[in-house]
């Protein structure tokens, strides 16, 4: 996606100030911060480069985006406001976050959205290769776990992984669980079903009792979703999924996430980044009942 297509929700200041920018290949995001100054970053070889730009948006500035991003009626866009993010129809998710009322706890509603962010998914392709080989050399049976930090590249990695799964002479059929709508659309011919907007743990469930799948794909898990990641193996369902992690070391030691590993549910890791191969070989030597690609 360019950085083009979103110029209708920005001010005109800011487009004169992007235009240089709008066919720029690696362009990953635009970030509004209220008083303060607007960025762009750039993915370019395992490498992150953020620019700041000679704009400030007022408070003014992010409502009137907020509501160009919400149709005009951002009543309707409420519960995906707060959790975070608004989805737009081209497949670009905007996450936002501000003054927030709470009660026992638990955010009721955002009194002011201080800063917006304009994630632009891309194809990357290439980008599951390593994943596609070794799921494939285990007989499409093994549960996998790609792991890297935030904004590496996990999403990236999966959304190839279920777009080449599902296709093809050998295409599987593919459940896709987009609980914050971030992998956007797939080409006709993936044998894809998207759950978009559920929450993990029920997705997982209602994947399985309806849709038989062949494989099940799913972004960022954490503990909340033990028992149905946990249901899906039992039931023969291979996992593949993204965590948050610096290393492959950090991730094992980590309550949640760790458990899986250790309890055998992922025998498939991927660690994104540029240490990857050092990393992995590592962990061969201290893991040898782990396989890892």
């Amino acid at each position: 996606m360019r950085l083009k297509e979103i110029f209708s929700f920005l001010p005109q200041g800011l487009c004169a100030l992007l235009d240089a920018w709008g066919e720029a290949e690696g362009v990953a995001e635009l970030r509004l911060r209220a008083e303060k100054v607007a960025s762009l970053s750039l993915y370019r070889e395992g490498r992150t480069q953020n620019i700041l730009l000679p704009f400030t948006a007022t408070y003014g500035h992010i409502q009137e985006i907020v509501e160009r991003l919400c149709g005009g009626s951002v009543y309707a866009h409420e519960d995906s406001i707060r959790q975070g993010y608004i989805k737009l129809s081209n497949g670009c998710r905007v996450g936002l976050g501000g003054e927030g009322v709470t009660e026992n706890g638990r955010l009721l509603r955002l009194l002011r959205v201080t800063f917006l962010v304009f994630r632009l998914p891309k194809r990357v392709p290439g980008a599951a290769a390593a994943v596609l080989r070794a799921f494939r050399r285990h007989g499409c049976q093994s549960s996998a776990l790609v792991i890297a930090p935030p904004c590496a590249g996990k999403t990236t990695v999966l959304r190839e992984f279920a777009r080449e799964i599902s296709r093809g002479k050998d295409a599987k059929r593919t459940v896709l669980l987009d609980s914050r709508g971030e992998f956007g659309s797939f080409e006709k011919e993936c044998l894809i079903d998207v759950l978009e907007g559920y929450p993990l743990a029920e997705g997982i469930e209602i994947a399985i009792r309806t849709l038989s799948p062949e494989v099940l794909v799913c972004d960022e898990i954490g503990r909340r979703e033990a028992e149905a990641l946990s249901f899906g193996v039992r039931c023969g369902v291979p996992v593949v999924a993204s965590a948050h992690g610096e290393s492959l070391q950090e991730v094992w030691q980590r309550q949640g996430v760790g458990d899986f590993i250790r309890g055998g549910v992922f025998p498939l890791l991927y660690l994104v980044g540029a240490q990857e191969a050092q990393e992995i070989q590592k962990w061969q030597e201290e893991r040898q009942e782990l396989f890892t690609f």
